[in-house]
């Protein structure tokens, strides 16, 4: 594994990333279509993805990242971040992006979630499976400009 400068920031992001969209397929499989809306899912997501790698930085002494930051990306339920996101677009705004491409990238993640969530309500959490719905997610942020990286390994394009 190649180490690339903010690994364990790109690390804890995919980490956090992963376990929003296996909460919310675990929500629609449970409790139907109708108990999380598509586009708050996708505004978290994006918010999860999208934060700055100096979003709140803890210092850390010792271990892999001994005398470097990690990152303080609050460790909450999905419903939890609902109450503090907007839109989707409003999510990719605040990143600096131009309203039309803001416009493009919501419409595209919010399309493949609620194909997902179709499935996913139907009772199985898995089918599609969780882990590849995320990096689909992933590829159009990073497809798209929004996100510098991703993939398999660190600093890799999916």
């Amino acid at each position: 594994m190649k180490w690339t400068p903010g690994f364990e920031v790109r690390e804890l992001k995919r980490e956090r990333g992963l376990l929003c969209v296996r909460e919310a397929a675990d929500s629609w499989a449970r409790l139907g279509r109708a108990s999380l809306k598509d586009e708050a899912f996708v505004a978290v997501f994006i918010r999860l993805l999208l934060a700055p790698e100096t979003y709140r930085t803890l210092r850390v002494s010792q271990g892999s990242t001994g005398g470097g930051a990690v990152p303080d990306l609050p460790i909450r339920p999905l419903e939890e971040w609902l109450s503090v996101v907007g839109t989707p677009v409003d999510e990719c705004r605040r990143r600096e992006m131009e309203g039309p491409r803001a416009i493009e990238i919501a419409g595209e993640l919010c399309r493949r979630v609620s194909v997902a969530a179709d499935q996913w309500s139907l009772g199985n959490p898995e089918i599609p499976p969780t882990d590849g719905v995320f990096k689909e997610l992933a590829r159009i942020l990073a497809d798209r400009g929004a996100l510098d990286w991703w993939g398999e390994s660190p600093g890799a394009k999916p």
